[in-house]
């Protein structure tokens, strides 16, 4: 089809469906991170009356159909799919170890960790990169929705490990510091 004689918008549709995998990957990638930069820039309404120690502030995610969040206070940063490099005899929630500027960093799965069941069909993932103290530790998740802030008082307390409890729109806050002290993420070698 020759190109030069399409109307413009009708180029663009051409021109988008045309690209490869990894390119319309690298588009849709900067369109996100072009939107996260726009929601960590804007203004945080302080409408609601809550002081920082009254309010949790979060990264919220998806692992299949649940949506969870974490704190941001240990949280370095977030990238789509890397490499992830498979190392053998790693229980099966580590899914194994990438490169980041040259630092080597364990990926946990935390749907497997936790045992939430997830769609393995879903070949897309995400990656957040925690640090607190001497761990450094890559968390994957399938899909991470932006930041929010949550007063504290709006979450109701439930008996599920590892959380703080859930909201009201049935986010299940994730307490890292009870989550990093989990044993068995102590890999010890022979």
């Amino acid at each position: 089809m020759p190109e030069s004689n399409l109307p413009a918008d009708l180029q663009s549709l051409w021109d988008e469906l045309n690209q490869s995998d990894s390119a319309r990957r690298q588009r849709l990638q900067r369109q996100r991170f072009a939107q996260r930069a726009e929601q960590f820039a804007e203004e945080q309404s302080t409408e609601t009356g809550y002081t920082d120690n009254e309010v949790y502030k979060t990264l919220v995610f998806q692992l299949g159909n649940e949506r969870y969040a974490m704190t941001v206070d240990v949280i370095t940063s977030v990238h789509p799919q890397l490499a992830i490099t498979r190392v053998p005899g790693l229980p099966r929630y580590y899914r194994g170890v990438v490169n980041l500027r040259g630092q080597i960093v364990s990926v946990l799965d935390l749907g497997r960790f936790l045992d939430i069941q997830t769609d393995t069909q879903v070949d897309t993932y995400e990656l957040i990169f925690i640090k607190q103290d001497t761990m450094s530790l890559a968390i994957l998740v399938n899909y991470i929705e932006g930041v929010e802030i949550i007063p504290k008082d709006t979450v109701q307390t439930v008996d599920l490990r590892y959380s703080y409890g859930v909201t009201a729109e049935q986010i299940v806050l994730i307490d890292l510091d009870y989550l990093l002290d989990d044993n068995r993420l102590i890999i010890r070698g022979k």
